[in-house]
């Protein structure tokens, strides 16, 4: 492992990759002094030394041929930002009181992603762990936090960090991160770490001083491709490796989402996503705890869930943003967040195939591909799927950072968030969605350098046509920040609608009936009603009715048939639960959860 690694109390031993440089040394910050110590250099391009008389908290930086020094490319810790000194830390003199917690197994899965920076006024680690126990007593199972490592300026969303291995300064120390997590488990919330293994962000971003990091083939949106597969790619691969299990080692995290993996180019015999998939496994055999990698593809890519024969296992699952998308292209159709086009119908495609977009390279599944692809149904595959109303893009990509309530209605949320939360998929659940937050989630980014500050501007404006329409706010104003901090609770009646909901997915999942081989899909476009039934037998088969609003739905009403039991429904017509035969009206927004049949008059 490079970087720095504390042997004893006052020993420690630096090492760094650095092919290009002919000498390096360990500058050192103590006593009010700067001292250089030379590395000796081994074959590969290494280089390494023993400092005696430096532990935990030292300051240091590499000097590389004697003239640029740069911070560590595997600080543990950045204190001063992307640009300043490395910190020496010791991960193992953190006192973990995790030792028997198990981990959460996949099917019990129900995800609530946040950023540290705006899910309490204060944004750091300390402060979210007074949420904690509020969101495993709404039904939450694993919480899924944006990117922590160390990015430039004072917010970001975490997709631009450059110190990969160092949770940023701006939300505490990593015993902070240690104590979070040492939280989380204590109230029986698995914890999962957003990491981008695509691109590093522009500022701050000093690898290829020491060596041949990127790629000189490949290109991603955001900035330069990490070189996988090009000359000494080797060790390139293997920091990227340590550094997903590293998350996982030293914070004792219970899984970690890939951002963007089609953006993780890679021509190799065996692509770094096997590779990191592989080496996951093996560290997982070495714990007590369950661990799940997620891979965010926005389209289905069969490589993930079917890799080749003895490379590796199949990741635990992907993210699958057609379900959402295609919510949005019924109630909110004005609402265009993505480039790739949604129709109408397309949820009565999602609800029983899951996906309607394919790829590398990303087109619209056709009839025969789909049957090629799954020649005995798609329906295996729910289980693996992250589906979900609306995550960090979806609102943060709107201009105004608006949520899904804000669109349309927080009655259409309930509705839609039935559809959601009850399918046989993993849910997730974007911070604030629960209470419909008054507070929007922007997009937001600071930079030091003036350059890139105009640069976001710009880019965002040719992304986003309405960027700079009156009303909207800069992504580098601190406004945009600010503005984005989590509201108190906002609407508990919603809340309630969300507890009860997952505490029904609950106990469908203990009876064994919610399963995709179990699953009916049905819809009614021209009356607006989409249902899921599961099947266990006529008297307790499970049902979700939903009727969503769209702009052009009719006032009138839809009468159905139920034959059995209400669990849950929000008519504001009375309604007997406990009857075991009635017509009922659904209204525009009308959701219908119970067992027995059903039938549209």
């Amino acid at each position: 492992m490079s970087g720095a690694t504390v042997l004893s109390g006052l020993q420690t031993e630096f090492a760094v990759w650095a092919p290009r440089r002919t000498s390096v040394e360990v500058l050192i910050e103590r006593d009010g002094s700067t001292q250089l110590n030379p590395m000796r250099v081994e074959a590969g391009g290494c280089f390494r030394t023993l400092i005696e008389g430096v532990g935990p908290g030292t300051r240091y930086a590499f000097r590389l041929d004697e003239s640029i020094v740069r911070p560590d490319p595997c600080s543990r810790f950045q204190p001063e930002g992307v640009h300043g000194r490395s910190q020496v830390i010791d991960p193992a003199s953190y006192k973990w009181k995790d030792d028997g917690w198990v981990g959460i197994e996949k099917s019990d899965l129900v995800i609530y992603e946040f950023h540290i920076g705006t899910f309490t006024q204060a944004g750091t680690f300390r402060a979210a762990i007074e949420r904690l126990s509020a969101l495993r007593e709404l039904g939450i199972t694993v919480i899924e936090v944006m990117p922590v490592a160390q990015a430039p300026g004072r917010w970001n969303w975490g997709y631009d960090g450059v110190n990969l291995f160092a949770p940023s300064h701006n939300y505490g120390q990593p015993d902070d991160f240690r104590a979070f997590v040492d939280a989380a488990h204590a109230v029986g919330l698995a914890v999962m770490l957003d990491v981008v293994y695509n691109h590093l962000g522009p500022e701050g971003n000093y690898l290829s001083d020491f060596g041949p990091y990127f790629s000189q083939t490949h290109h991603t949106p955001w900035g330069e491709a990490f070189n996988f597969d090009g000359a000494e790619s080797g060790p390139v691969r293997q920091y990227i490796i340590e550094n997903a299990l590293s998350w996982l080692d030293e914070f004792h995290l219970d899984g970690l989402r890939l951002d963007a993996v089609d953006a993780m180019f890679d021509t190799s015999p065996v692509h770094i996503l096997h590779a990191i998939r592989k080496a996951v496994t093996d560290y997982s055999a070495t714990v007590n705890h369950r661990i799940h990698l997620i891979a965010e593809a926005n389209r289905y890519d069969r490589r993930l869930l079917h890799p080749p024969d003895d490379v590796c296992d199949p990741y635990d699952a992907i993210w699958c943003d057609d379900v959402m998308h295609s919510i949005y292209a019924v109630s909110a159709p004005d609402a265009i967040h993505v480039t790739r086009p949604y129709q109408t119908t397309d949820l009565e495609e999602c609800l029983e195939h899951g996906y309607i977009y394919v790829g590398p390279p990303e087109h619209r599944v056709s009839p025969t591909e789909r049957l090629r692809l799954h020649p005995a149904g798609t329906g295996d595959e729910l289980h693996s799927f992250v589906i979900a109303l609306q995550n960090h893009d979806v609102i943060g990509n709107d201009v105004h950072g608006q949520r899904f309530h804000h669109l349309t209605s927080r009655d259409t949320q309930k509705a839609a968030a039935a559809l959601v939360l009850l399918f046989p998929s993993i849910p997730l659940l974007f911070m604030g969605e629960e209470i419909a937050a008054d507070s929007p989630f922007r997009f937001f980014t600071d930079f030091g350098d003036e350059h890139l500050r105009c640069a976001v501007d710009e880019g965002r404006a040719r992304e986003y046509p309405d960027y700079n329409r009156p009303g909207s706010i800069s992504a580098i104003d601190p406004l945009a920040f600010s503005t984005s901090k989590l509201d108190g609770e906002s609407d508990p009646v919603l809340r309630d609608w969300y507890q009860s909901l997952l505490r029904i997915r609950k106990k469908w999942q203990s009876d064994g009936v919610l399963r995709s081989d179990r699953l009916i899909t049905s819809a009614w476009h021209e009356r607006q009603v989409y249902a899921l039934q599961y099947r266990d037998n006529e008297a307790t088969d499970r049902y979700v009715i939903t009727r969503l609003s769209t702009p052009d739905a009719s006032n009138r009403s839809v009468t159905v048939r139920l034959n059995g039991t209400i669990e849950l429904q929000n008519l504001v017509t009375s309604i007997k639960n406990d009857t075991t035969q009635q017509e009922v009206d659904l209204p525009a927004n009308g959701v219908i959860v119970g067992r027995g049949r059903f039938s549209l008059l």
